[in-house]
């Protein structure tokens, strides 16, 4: 079943976290790109996007928030930091002016 491989042996084995597979009857599960996550459960049958505001690496059970005035860059892989008089929006998805006074 999906969330599985199978060993060639008649025998299938639960995908481990950070890995999955989307399909029955896989050989190999496959580890989760830089910017997803699969949960720390074993059997997962995708790979979830970061949220906003946060990063992963390749094969991650969860994604790692950014930090104070940073914001996660395009592929969710890191974060970058915001220029002077500038913040991180509420999500921190995007840097923005700091308001005025």
């Amino acid at each position: 079943p999906a969330g599985y491989s199978g060993n060639g042996y008649g025998f299938c084995e639960p995908c481990q976290p950070g890995w999955y597979s989307g399909s029955a009857g896989s050989i190999v599960c496959q580890e989760c790109e830089a910017g997803t996550y699969a949960p720390p459960s074993v059997g997962a049958t995708i790979c979830v996007d970061c949220p906003n505001g946060h990063y992963s690496s390749v094969g991650s059970t969860q994604c790692d928030p950014c930090d104070g005035r940073q914001v996660h860059n395009s592929d969710k892989t890191g974060c970058d930091s915001c220029a002077d008089g500038e913040i991180a929006n509420p999500d921190k998805s995007e840097c923005v002016q700091c308001p005025a006074g």
